[in-house]
């Protein structure tokens, strides 16, 4: 019978599968994510949330622009 509980699976099952849009609590998918963070560019977050504020709250929305959450992905600034 093959080692299924090795070093490597155990750290992949606890931390790589569950980073981004894999996690079970997810909201976004990763498109998502890129595309509210390409729209703060030239907006505001206040009117890019009102498409999304049926979905998470205001500050959950911001770790994602700010790049708390979702850290696998590309982060754009504010110019």
């Amino acid at each position: 019978m093959p080692e299924v509980f090795t070093k490597e699976n155990k750290q992949y099952y606890i931390y790589e599968n569950s980073k981004g849009s894999n996690g079970a609590k997810s909201e976004f998918s990763e498109e998502e994510i890129i595309e509210i963070r390409t729209r703060y560019i030239t907006e505001s977050a206040k009117s890019i949330y009102e498409d999304y504020k049926d979905r998470v709250k205001f500050q959950t929305f911001q770790a994602i622009l700010w790049g708390r959450s979702y850290s696998n992905l590309p982060i754009y600034s504010k110019k």
